[in-house]
């Protein structure tokens, strides 16, 4: 629909009479000034021009929504003359006072447009007047208008074509993160960045008779470098390049995006993401203060008795005040600026069974970290280094190790001329007749650490039987053998031990749950070590 602004109306006509008598004497009265009057007089112009009309006739349909880049027709008619040009404007959605419009003279009586839409918003409204103007420079005072919404399909596309970090002697390593939480580009101390890039528009227009045109295109582009540049830079064609020097340490962002022509700049831009100034490096050594670096050792710490460990080995459990461990710490920095690979400080974190204490200053002078009452748990012992410029090691050194060895559940063990079996084994079928008053079942289990304070070990037994009957115990295992290495134990169980009915044929297996948990006999309340086993077995008709 074709709006009419609202104009000045028409003057409403005066009406008069005739009164004779009284205008005789009016006439008479003013008879002797007449003279003086006419003199006095001077003659005002009546402007008899009429203003031209104008009509929209061909535009978006009032409200509805139209690609941005759209072709708009008009004509105008003058009653006493003719149009000579017209004049156009473009507004937000919200109108405005009409002496506030910027308006644009054409003599055209259509024209395509691009119409403007917001710098991160692909849809906006859009109001779009017209008039026309006579030959006597009169201007239709009721513009034609009409408001339809317009949408950018697509932003400009940006394309890196040099992202580099260049070294003093002009080396150079290709910057490729799209992370902007994770950067995993590291440039080095003293080296320069530099960012080139090209763009396309791929707005692509839909006529009538069915033909694809590409029409859009960038106008410019506009970038920053996060965090050192809070906003964005550019904004023309011109600016397609961009190089940064003498950065501080830290993590950054390149953000660039190109603006096409209605505006549109995106709602996501290009990144490239790096880090600079590259990680120190921290391991664990012998304590050789010559170690050069993480690839002459591997992650070594000692017992007070002096026996060496490394990384992921389990201490036997010690008990009393349990065990206390000495591990040393080195650490060099790749991208020193002296080249010398220093650091500045080296810190540590224990953490056992998944929870921790927060970092703190290692203070020996030879780097040590000292672990003391080491009872049974799971164990990481981390650390870390900064470089002169304080950059943190990012991954950190890390030592894990166990104290006190899990049981262990063992299928077979020869003592002496007997062969001590696990009954069941899984997956194993019995007939019906054969386990009339319940299947024998045997577990062996082991203690790897063969420590005294962890013998007789409690075994805990759950049975799923027949129509949904179950039956769970503890009890403690017996010993079988004491082997050089480890201290065996067995148990014997009647399945099902308290059920009155026999086991039935089932389709499905029957499932028996044991865990095997230490017993420590010194009385530590330590959390113990403990092993679960789930067997599965048939019961069949013959």
């Amino acid at each position: 629909m074709t709006h009419r602004a609202e104009g000045p109306g028409n003057p409403r006509p005066f009406s008069s009479f005739l009164f004779f008598p009284l205008l005789i004497v009016v006439l008479s009265l003013a008879s002797g000034l007449l003279t003086q009057a006419c003199r006095e007089q001077t003659t005002q112009e009546i402007d008899r021009n009429q203003p031209p009309e104008t009509v929209l006739t061909g535009a978006p349909g009032d409200s509805t929504t139209t690609f941005y880049f759209t072709h708009l027709y008009w004509y105008g008619v003058d009653p006493d003359g003719k149009v000579i040009a017209f004049e156009f404007a473009v507004t937000d959605s919200i109108p405005e006072a009409m002496d506030e419009i910027e308006w644009h003279r054409t003599t055209r009586r259509d024209s395509l447009f691009a119409l403007p839409v917001g710098e991160t918003q692909e849809i906006m409204g859009r109001r779009f007047y017209i008039r026309a103007i006579d030959n006597n420079n009169r201007v239709d005072e009721t513009p034609a208008w009409t408001f339809f919404t317009v949408r950018d399909n697509a932003a400009p596309t940006i394309e890196f074509t040099r992202s580099v970090g260049i070294g003093p002697n002009g080396e150079e390593v290709p910057i490729t993160s799209i992370s902007d939480v994770t950067p995993t580009d590291t440039i080095p101390t003293g080296w320069d960045v530099e960012f080139k890039w090209r763009g396309l528009d791929r707005d692509v227009a839909l006529y009538e008779d069915g033909v694809r045109d590409t029409v859009g295109h960038v106008v410019g582009y506009s970038y920053h470098l996060a965090p050192i540049e809070s906003s964005y830079l550019g904004g023309t064609l011109r600016n397609t390049s961009a190089s940064y020097r003498n950065l501080i340490s830290g993590s950054y962002i390149m953000f660039v995006r190109g603006m096409d022509d209605a505006g549109f700049a995106a709602l996501n831009p290009t990144i490239r993401s790096f880090v600079w100034n590259r990680d120190p490096q921290t391991w664990f050594t012998r304590g050789d203060p010559d170690s050069s670096g993480p690839a002459d050792s591997l992650a070594h710490f000692f017992d007070v008795e002096g026996n060496e460990y490394f990384n992921g080995d389990t201490l036997n459990r010690a008990s009393g005040a349990g065990h206390t461990i000495t591990a040393w710490v080195r650490g060099s920095d790749p991208d020193d600026p002296e080249g010398l690979g220093r650091v500045r400080d080296f810190e540590f974190r224990k953490r056992q069974d998944g929870g921790g204490l927060p970092w703190a200053p290692i203070q020996t002078l030879d780097n040590s970290v000292v672990w003391a009452r080491l009872l049974t748990g799971d164990y990481d012992l981390l650390a870390r280094c900064s470089d002169i410029l304080g950059r943190v090691d990012g991954s950190p050194a890390k030592l894990t190790f166990y104290v006190n060895k899990s049981p262990r559940f063992r299928a077979s063990l020869q003592v002496g001329p007997t062969l001590i079996e696990q009954t069941p084994q899984e997956g194993q079928v019995f007939p019906v007749d054969e386990v009339a008053d319940g299947l024998p079942c045997r577990f062996l289990a082991y203690d790897p650490d063969r420590q005294n304070s962890d013998l007789r070990p409690r075994f805990f037994y759950k049975f799923t039987g027949p129509r949904d009957y179950h039956e769970t115990f503890w009890r403690p295992m017996v010993q079988a053998q004491a082997l050089s290495a480890s201290v065996y134990f067995v148990q014997d169980v009647l399945v099902p031990e308290r059920y009155d009915g026999r086991l039935m044929v089932k389709s499905e297996p029957y499932e028996i749950t044991i865990q095997v948990i230490e017993t420590f006999q010194d009385g530590s309340s330590e959390n113990p070590r403990k092993t679960e086993l789930i067997i599965h077995f048939y019961i069949t008709s013959g």
